[in-house]
């Protein structure tokens, strides 16, 4: 396992509930409004993995600047850095 994703998550003092659910349309999706990041259940680690750090990178970017940067041409690059700079910090 890579990493246990955690079922809730607070940014900038909110509670973002995290998903991870049998069905849905995509692999991954952040509510705004109901403060949720939901995830579509794989048996592909990696998958989850990094449709988590996408997610989650939606949700900061929200929680940063509103929705006006939160877009995937931004959020696509961001989330591969921070995939980066989280296993760097593993190495360490």
């Amino acid at each position: 396992v890579l990493f246990e994703i955690p079922r809730k998550i607070t940014i900038l003092g909110v509670i973002w509930k995290v998903k991870i659910l049998d069905k849905m349309d995509n692999l991954g999706e952040t509510s705004n409004k109901d403060r949720e990041i939901r995830l579509l259940k794989t048996k592909d680690p990696k998958r989850l993995y990094d449709t988590w750090l996408h997610e989650l990178t939606h949700a900061l970017m929200f929680s940063c600047t509103g929705p006006s940067h939160n877009t995937e041409d931004v959020v696509v690059p961001m989330s591969k850095r921070l995939g980066n700079i989280i296993k760097q910090l593993n190495k360490v």
